[in-house]
């Protein structure tokens, strides 16, 4: 089992993602949050070492070593917000009950990747 923090901090670990006996990285919906902000906006090299107090007073979010400003979290919410909006109104008008399958099969269907 790998922690969040390992996986986000890509050059702790940058062997885990190729080796091959890895077979799939399961992650919950709360993981999202933590690697979506980072995608959205410039996240920085930091260190293990730095006091997560005294970067939040400075609007920085310490995950593992990366530095993620908190304007990729507002980032990230301006995204995800107009989502959530569409899901609450198709639950509403279709009467669609949400599991991790529909939401995943949902999201496919919303995004044009």
């Amino acid at each position: 089992m790998l922690a969040s923090t390992t996986l986000a901090s890509e050059d702790r670990h940058p062997f885990i993602m190729t080796a091959p006996s890895v077979l799939g990285i399961f992650t919950s919906l709360s993981e999202v949050y933590v690697f979506l902000p980072q995608c959205l906006a410039p996240t920085y090299l930091g260190d293990f070492h730095l006091k997560g107090v005294e970067l939040r007073k400075e609007g920085l979010n310490r995950i593992g070593n990366m530095l993620v400003p908190n304007s990729n979290y507002c980032a990230f919410e301006d995204w995800i917000m107009p989502i959530f909006e569409a899901m609450l109104a198709e639950q509403q008008e279709q009467g669609t009950r949400w599991t991790p399958s529909s939401v995943c099969l949902w999201s496919r269907r919303a995004c044009s990747f």
